[in-house]
């Protein structure tokens, strides 16, 4: 009887572990669908210049000025846009795949959040959103996926553009400037990361629920509710917590702690 219970819990076990991470990777494939304009935006500046480069060979091939130099000029920017395309292509491949098997390794937590970065600079300057990075600690290295760790970032990432662009939609204040803050430091033996934005911030009824599977405050076609319950999760799995501030009207800071790698 205690062998058919066993099997019973360990198989149920294994059922809710499958359902957690169609949930990861359901908010991954609507974090890429998001992200989908600005990663248009990243590739497109590669190609243009691997266009206008090509123009400008033939140009000069028309013309019966072209050279050895010229050419092996152009051909070093040519394939380091064409590497730039490939780089963020496998990004793209290697975050949207299944982590479930994946191994815990060191990880360098600025890596990460430029790694984050690099799929939504583009979307932040198109909407007028200053940016404010402050990595002037040492020591960020953690034990963790980087991969995991990285959706994360831009699931608060996400969150801070939204409450931005809502208050700028919300108040009318042709003054008003969106900005996003991330710090970085060392504290004790943890590596802390704030990220900030000034948009609407999260009421006083909402704020101990925000973790929450399925809760949100954003309009129903915006978002499912997963994303911080999944980050909360992720951070909680390498032996982390994240937490929050906010003044509705004003602001709303994260705070994540993560173990040093001893």
């Amino acid at each position: 009887l205690n062998k058919e219970l066993e099997e019973r819990v360990s198989l149920e076990v294994q059922k809710v572990k499958q359902q957690q991470q169609l949930l990861v990777q359901k908010s991954k494939l609507e974090y890429i669908g998001e992200l989908s304009a600005g990663l248009s935006h990243e590739v497109n500046q590669p190609l243009g210049g691997i266009s206008m480069g090509l123009d400008n060979i033939l140009m000069r091939m028309s013309e019966g000025t072209l050279n050895e130099k010229y050419i092996q000029d152009k051909f070093r920017i040519l394939f380091k846009d064409i590497e730039r395309i490939n780089q963020i292509i496998q990004h793209v491949r290697i975050f949207s795949r299944d982590q479930q098997d994946s191994l815990k390794e060191d990880v360098d937590v600025i890596s990460v959040i430029n790694n984050a970065l690099s799929l939504v600079k583009m979307q932040l300057k198109d909407h007028q959103i200053d940016l404010h990075l402050d990595f002037s600690g040492k020591g960020s290295t953690v034990i963790g996926n980087p991969y995991r760790l990285e959706q994360v970032f831009l699931n608060l990432l996400s969150n801070a553009r939204y409450a931005v662009e809502e208050k700028g939609r919300k108040s009318g204040d042709a003054n008003y400037e969106k900005k996003i803050t991330i710090r970085c430091k060392r504290h004790n033996e943890f590596c802390e990361i704030f990220v900030k934005d000034n948009g609407t911030g999260i009421s006083r009824n909402n704020i101990d629920r925000i973790f929450d599977p399925f809760f949100t405050t954003k309009d129903e076609d915006k978002g499912t509710g997963l994303g911080l319950s999944i980050s909360y999760g992720i951070i909680k799995e390498y032996g982390g917590k994240i937490e929050v501030q906010s003044s509705e009207g004003e602001f709303t800071e994260f705070l994540i702690q993560l173990p040093l790698k001893k």
